[in-house]
């Protein structure tokens, strides 16, 4: 494998395009779509929210490390420019609409106002924004560790693998998140991102140049990813949960091990599907999708309802196709727009 063919992705605003990490991330953000239609989706809600977010703060991670050299004070202001500057758009813009949809006045407007400032996990009012500041937070992070540790990737990784069990133990960010700016979440889910350096020089290759025994030895290992992803996903690794249990830091590692696992399928399922121009381009814009989704899930019922037009999401597959509509909604009509009215400032 020539790893100097995966240098160009290393590069922060490099115009080449990796189809599988596109791809992946369309696949991510399609499952939150879904996922936060709770347990309408069945067997899948568990299933998603094992994963969900981690899968993009993994893909995040791939791109921690700048081919350029910038100073601190560039690198944070870059940060700004693609997080945060996205964040205050995305959030004028989901509370006009929230406000115009329930006829808010100011009263009303307030408390939500305060709750974008704050930013904390699953308490904004577009659910999804949270994922920005606590980017940021994990970038800031990871740029300071990476000066302070001589660039030592695997340094960083067992550092924030102590952050995401002090933080699982003490704090509880999935149960109570109460940190502003999502921080306690960011220092939760820090592993995943710091896992991306790591892992992309592995993940990245050309299955046509690799050996015969390299090719048997990731069908193994996908064959592996496979079988416990079905059984994560039918509910069947309590057995094995219970006969663990009693180790020390097992209920606490226990989901980090899992969303690996599922991250796993994730990277094969992507890497089936890379060749599809539709999913690449979507994956582009998951900024876009993430900023849209509490608006395309208020504008379309409202206009449907407009039409004289009613439906109802009554089992799991009705969710997965409606979650796929309002996706290709937002990529043909929404994001458009969006991208006319903050592409300049993103």
């Amino acid at each position: 494998m020539n790893m100097n063919k995966i240098e160009p992705a290393n590069r922060i605003g490099t115009t080449n395009r990796i189809g599988w990490v596109d791809t992946l991330k369309c696949i991510g953000m399609f499952s939150i779509y879904v996922g936060h239609f709770l347990s309408l989706t069945g067997l899948s809600y568990a299933f998603i929210f094992a994963y969900g977010v981690q899968v993009f703060f993994f893909v995040s991670g791939f791109f921690a490390i700048s081919g350029k050299k910038r100073s601190l004070k560039e690198t944070l202001l870059h940060r700004i420019r693609t997080l945060l500057v996205p964040y205050v758009c995305f959030s004028i813009l989901a509370l006009v609409i929230i406000s115009l949809q329930n006829n808010y006045g100011l009263e009303q407007v307030l408390p939500l106002v305060k709750q974008s400032l704050l930013g904390m996990r699953n308490q904004t009012p577009a659910i999804a924004l949270w994922f920005l500041p606590a980017l940021f937070i994990m970038q800031v992070l990871y740029d300071l560790l990476y000066r302070a540790l001589r660039q030592n990737r695997l340094l960083i990784f067992l550092l924030s693998m102590v952050l995401f069990i002090l933080t699982a133990v003490y704090i509880d960010p999935i149960g109570q998140p109460k940190w502003i700016f999502s921080l306690d979440s960011a220092l939760y889910f820090f592993p995943f991102y710091a896992m991306g350096p790591l892992l992309y020089p592995v993940l990245c290759f050309d299955w046509k140049e690799l050996s015969m025994r390299r090719k048997g030895l990731f069908a193994v290992l996908g064959a592996a990813i496979l079988a416990v992803t079905m059984a994560i996903y039918f509910a069947k690794m309590l057995p094995f949960y219970q006969l663990c249990k009693n180790i020390p830091l097992f209920p606490v590692l226990y989901p980090f091990f899992t969303a690996c696992v599922l991250i796993g399928f994730l990277y094969i399922l992507a890497r089936a599907l890379e060749h599809l121009p539709l999913l690449q381009a979507m994956g582009q814009k998951t900024l876009y999708f993430c900023g849209s989704e509490t608006i395309l899930k208020i504008l379309v019922p409202e206009f449907l309802s407009i039409c004289g037009l009613t439906f109802a999401l009554n089992d799991p597959l009705s969710v997965y196709l409606y979650g796929a509509v309002l996706m290709l909604l937002g990529y043909y009509i929404l994001i458009p727009i969006e991208k006319k009215l903050f592409g300049r400032w993103f």
